[in-house]
This record gives C-alpha cells, structure tokens and sequence, in this order.
C-alpha cells in the first residue's frame, strides 16, 4: 500500500472515532484524497472491513404525496457511492426510502439525504402554514409542496452536475462500488414515479424550490465545529451536536407530537388543550462545544405531546425558554440562532 493509500486508510479509520465531528471530518477528508488520486474505496478498505450496509431510513412517500423524495434519493445515492431503493409493502401505497453502499458511504449518504429531505420539509410547513391561513384547499396545498420539492430536487441534480463538471477527477471515485452492486443485484428495477407537476401556477414554487436546491451545502453541515473551546464566541458562527434516542420513545413522541408550538402559545390557548406543565419530563439534554446547553421538556395535553425546549447559553446559570419555531425536531434536524450563533441538533434513533 502507497504513502497516501495509507494516509487515506489512517482517515477512514478515525470514522470509527467516537467523536462524531472528527469522524466526519475524516471521511470527507478521505474522499477528497481519493478523489484528487483517483483510488477506489476498494483499494483502501481491507476486504474484511468493506462491509456492505443494505438498509431503509424510516423516510417514506407515496405517488401523489412528497412523489420527489425518490428522485432526491437517487441523486444523493449516485453522488455518494451509493444506490438508493424502494420497499413497497404489499397493495401498499407508501414506499420506504433506503440505501446500499459501503459503511462510510452509507452513513454520509444517509445524514446528507435525511438533511436535505428535512430542507424541503421545512419549507413546505411553512407553505402549509401561509396557504391554510388563507383557505386554500389541502389538495392545491399539496400540489404547492410537490412542486417545491421537486424544483428542489432538480437544482441539486443541476449543482451537482456543474460540480461534476468542474471535477471530472471525481467519476472514478463516485462509482458505485462492485461490491454493492453484487449485494443490490437481486432488486427488481423499480418503476420510476411521476413527477411533479411545476407547471402554470405551480411554477412559482418550483422555481424557489429550484434556486434553493442550487444553494444546498452539506459541507458545513458535516464538516467540524468551528470555534470550539474559544472562550470569546465570533459571530457567525457554528455549532453541531447530536443525541441518540431508542427507537421506541422516537415512535411514540413522533406519533403523538403536536404541530403546534408551545412556545407560540397564549395562556388561554394552553388551557384549552389541557396541557399540564406539571407533567414535564426531560425527553433528551445536549451539550455543545462552546458550552451551550438545551434540553427538551415533554409535557402532556389532553391528546398530544408538547416540546419545551429551553436553553442556557454560554456563561449563564440558568435554562430559559426557546421561544424559536421548532415543534418539527422529530424530523431528525433541529436548528436555532442564538445572538448570533447557529446551533444543530441532529437526533439519532438507534438500533
């Protein structure tokens, strides 16, 4: 094995670290070596440890609602040495979303795909949100999320593609390894979905989705925190961390999380749906690198569940009330800006 086999291998073995951030760092790190030298991932990993991850990540769509997350998984698993497939239960009208690659593929390409679904997920609530308010039906609402998503989908095919075009080193290296082919090679082909519609007055959407999709950056969102361990903060800048959950409590809050934000709510309102602040318990607590803390409160209504989340910000003694909108956690990304400083909580089932 050469200097830089061996370089890129000491890299893709630190993805083992413990420390998330350094893991990620290290298997970025590793594929851009990989790419400027054109090495396979089999030519680095030992055969015993190029092991295979087949494996759906609880994202489903059906053909008239969220049709595009098909075609957002297909992308990102072709950019990731990865291959992206369909489980369809049964006269089922809901398809699982999973992916196929090699252990360090798999996991980027899953937390890049899962990041990206949650971008798109984000702001069609927001279009839910502004078109109820106006009456608008649930069915042209839908047709105004679809047509988002799949406007997204197509502006991160086209940046895609231009960075392709700007690296064409990067073909051999974003192929799809041999050994995941075998491992996919009984899948049936799978029937692609129809598009979305982004025509008349759908346009609109598309195109905001499309210029979105075109700014899409997962670097930083993998990449280490920056400033950790600075004792004065700089502006701007941010931190990641992340918490695991067992898949049953995941489950449960999931189904039973309320839409609505606790924070946003009146006094009167809180009566009205019963909820007890006096049943509060610590679904999860996270630390971040500049000392930040946050932990989420559940408290229980007369039907759902409601997220208190409260925060103490660096230098301070006491938790206070996180009054940002963010009652959609269970998407698995959490994002808020506090003074300045944008912090990342990525949730974690495990199992």
């Amino acid at each position: 094995m050469s200097q830089i086999q061996e370089r890129i291998a000491k890299l893709l073995a630190l993805a083992d670290s413990p420390n998330e951030h350094e893991a990620q760092a290290a298997l970025l790190k590793a594929r851009e070596l990989m790419a400027e030298y054109k090495l396979r991932p089999e030519e680095i990993q030992a055969t015993g440890k190029a092991k295979v991850i087949v494996k759906t990540v609880g994202i489903t769509c059906t053909a008239m609602t969220d049709s595009w997350v098909s075609d957002l998984s297909a992308i990102i698993a072709g950019r990731y040495c990865c291959k992206a497939y369909r489980n369809r239960r049964h006269n089922g009208k809901k398809m699982e979303i999973g992916f196929a690659g090699l252990e360090d593929d798999y996991e980027i390409c899953r937390r890049i795909f899962l990041y990206a679904y949650d971008c798109i997920k984000s702001r069609c609530r927001e279009i839910k949100s502004e078109n109820r308010a106006k009456g608008i039906s649930g069915s042209v609402i839908r047709e105004m999320c679809n047509a988002y998503g799949q406007g997204f989908v197509d502006g991160l095919c086209s940046a895609f593609q231009k960075q392709q075009e700007e690296h064409q080193e990067w073909g051999l290296v974003m192929a799809v390894p041999q050994a995941v082919n075998d491992a996919t090679s009984h899948h049936k082909r799978a029937t692609a979905l129809r598009r979305a519609r982004t025509d008349g007055w759908r346009m609109a959407y598309a195109r905001a989705g499309y210029k979105d999709g075109t700014e899409f950056d997962v670097d930083h969102r993998l990449a280490p925190a920056q400033g950790a361990g600075q004792t004065a903060m700089p502006k701007h800048c941010e931190f990641a961390a992340a918490v695991r959950l067992e898949p049953g409590v995941y489950q449960n809050v999931q189904r039973m999380l309320a839409l609505e934000s606790f924070s946003k709510m009146s006094a009167e309102r809180r009566q009205e749906l019963g909820i007890r602040t006096d049943s509060e318990e610590q679904l999860l607590w996270v630390s971040y690198p500049d000392g930040a803390e946050i932990v989420l409160l559940l408290c229980s209504g007369q039907n759902n569940y409601y997220l208190v989340p409260k925060v103490r910000r660096p230098g301070e003694d006491a938790f206070s009330e996180l009054t940002e909108y963010i009652t959609q956690i269970f998407l698995r990304w959490l994002s808020f800006d506090i003074q300045g400083v944008r912090y990342m909580l990525e949730i974690q089932v495990t199992g």
